[in-house]
């Protein structure tokens, strides 16, 4: 089920590039399935698109942190 929600999620991206919340909500779900680096790049992509995004802000810095220990 896991896989079929990030695919979905994917595919959102694909049909809303511009828009921030598909990359936040794929961010989202690779975080929760601990694909951290994807989850990264993810929540990047959406910061760009709207850079006030402070849920954002928190899970690129939640995750750097946590990289910073590997």
């Amino acid at each position: 089920k896991k896989e079929a929600a990030i695919a979905v999620a994917k595919l959102n991206t694909l049909l809303y590039p511009k828009e921030a919340y598909p990359y936040e909500n794929l961010g989202n779900k690779l975080y929760h399935t601990n694909k951290l680096k994807e989850a990264l790049v993810t929540y990047k992509k959406s910061l760009v698109l709207n850079p006030k995004n402070k849920r954002v802000q928190k899970a690129i810095a939640k995750i750097e942190e946590t990289q910073q220990g590997d």
